[in-house]
């Protein structure tokens, strides 16, 4: 089946727009010479940003898993996929093999539809751990390494005329999923260099947004300092954070797609 407009090209025009909120209410901050009434506004946005990701990756793979079915269909669903859908029966990992063959089958023969429940199942914090696994269940085992190479390290420099370049990239990217994604299979498809960089800043971030939420939302008593700069880096990586989990998974989705018309 020719790839049409894709479920995700719609959201991606929500998700944008999501970002412009905290963006927004930050630049309030200008506007009070009260630093208390300063901090609550960047309590306010380290919040917003944890919200932004949580329900941003539940909205995406929903997205997403209605894409997979559309045009490539559990019939041809990659082996990390499959077992998501038979672990979503049975949480016994160890439940009798032969019925969970049985439902892989079930599954194949029949292209039944794979319920987006599958993967979405503990999405509820934006700590590392929860975007490891859910990778692992849709077929990409190293995602944080993968966005930590080399290629995207730019994205935490502080020269922005580092950082735009990348920036801009990536924008490109997403722009060719809201339009004509056919047209443009290769350049979406190039692969981001996995030249891993060690230290994995990706995870350092999400563990700082993680506690700066935390500190607010439960009163931990965690040294987090919140400043404009900071709640801005904050808001700036997170966008193009969630820009980068909506391109890893499209690369999923094209390959098994791609995979799908060769066997067909």
């Amino acid at each position: 089946m020719e790839l049409e407009e894709l479920s995700i090209s719609n959201l991606l025009e929500i998700l944008t727009e999501n970002w412009q909120k905290p963006k927004e209410l930050l630049e309030i901050s200008k506007d009070y010479d009260d630093t208390n009434v300063q901090v609550t506004i960047y309590e306010s946005c380290v919040v917003l940003i944890s919200a932004n990701i949580e329900s941003g990756i539940k909205q995406i793979a929903k997205s997403w898993i209605d894409d997979y079915n559309k045009f490539v269909g559990a019939s041809q669903a990659n082996n990390s996929l499959m077992k998501a859908v038979q672990d979503s029966y049975y949480e016994d990992k160890g439940f009798n093999q032969k019925y969970r063959e049985k439902i892989k089958n079930l599954h194949k023969d029949n292209n039944i539809p794979i319920d987006a429940n599958c993967i979405t199942t503990n999405l509820k914090n934006p700590k590392p751990d929860t975007f490891i696994k859910f990778f692992s269940k849709v077929g990409e085992k190293k995602f944080l390494e993968r966005i930590n190479s080399e290629q995207l390290s730019d994205l935490f420099s502080s020269n922005s005329d580092e950082r735009d370049p990348i920036k801009e990239m990536i924008l490109k990217k997403i722009d060719i999923l809201k339009n004509n994604p056919m047209s443009s299979n290769e350049e979406l498809l190039a692969k981001l260099n996995l030249n891993y960089q060690g230290s994995n800043a990706w995870k350092t971030f999400l563990d700082e947004l993680v506690k700066a939420r935390n500190k607010v939302a439960h009163g931990n008593e965690e040294q987090i300092t919140l400043t404009k700069i900071k709640v801005k880096d904050f808001i700036e990586k997170a966008e193009y954070f969630q820009y980068l989990t909506v391109l890893n998974l499209y690369q999923i989705f094209l390959d098994d797609y791609n995979e799908s018309i060769l066997i067909v």
